[in-house]
């Protein structure tokens, strides 16, 4: 009924419209896509440091992931990559999220590697606003490799802390991802997913030749999707009604 009856409807990435518009193909849609709020307050150095010993990690010694921990998110995979890579990065893997329907297939597969890797991959649960800005802004990368996503609020956060990322070519993360990221074009394949963590490291140690140019392209891209640019986008959606 929503999409038979709506005068205008508001998508949040282009592949999201190409759906809506297989459903009715008359009915008027704008992309607007989304925004994401800032966390303002002031944090401090000894605060940040608080935060990093809080979740047993050093600034720029892991990578990150944000979402849900449930299947669609694809962490297995992620995990198998890690493992594959573990070897050749030297880093730390931070998993931020609560845990989703399916977590206990994770849990089994974390029972099959060994426990070097296993106390390097770190489950931090749900963290408060500040907690993640910390943790993002001293990551090495994103890794969002996920099997679907309409739009990729984790991705322009990361852009906006000017963390490079690592993301499926799929659904409307390229929308969100631009030119900031090194693209896995099949995420069920956790040995391509492993083989760009490593192009992300020279002999062990981030490779930050590659890490500032892709950083550099992502916080030129996240300009796409200020709070100004959003509200200019539902502004030229509303004058269409």
């Amino acid at each position: 009924p929503v999409l038979k009856n709506s005068e205008l409807i508001l998508t949040i990435s282009k592949d999201t419209e190409r759906k809506v518009l297989s459903i009715n193909p008359s009915i008027k849609t704008f992309v607007t896509y989304c925004t994401t709020s800032y966390y303002s307050e002031e944090v401090t150095q000894a605060q940040k440091d608080e935060v990093l010993n809080k979740f047993a990690v050093k600034s720029k010694r892991y990578f990150i992931f944000i979402s849900a921990l449930d299947k669609r998110k694809n962490l297995n995979s992620m995990i198998r990559a890690y493992a594959e890579a573990y070897k050749k990065i030297k880093a730390k893997f931070l998993i931020i999220g609560s845990e989703g329907y399916d977590f206990n297939e994770t849990k089994s597969l974390l029972m099959n590697f060994p426990q070097d890797i296993n106390k390097n991959i770190i489950f931090a649960g749900h963290v408060s606003e500040a907690e993640k800005r910390v943790l993002l802004e001293n990551s090495l990368f994103l890794i969002f490799t996920t099997l679907y996503e309409g739009a990729g609020i984790p991705i322009i956060e990361a852009y906006r802390e000017g963390v490079p990322i690592i993301a499926s070519n799929i659904g409307a993360i390229p929308e969100y991802a631009g030119s900031g990221a090194i693209y896995v074009q099949n995420p069920y394949n956790f040995k391509e997913i492993s083989e760009k963590m490593v192009t992300l490291f020279k002999k062990g140690a981030p490779n930050y030749e590659l890490i500032n140019k892709l950083k550099e392209r992502g916080m030129k891209y996240f300009q796409k999707f200020t709070e100004e640019k959003f509200t200019e986008r539902l502004k030229q959606a509303l004058e269409k009604l």
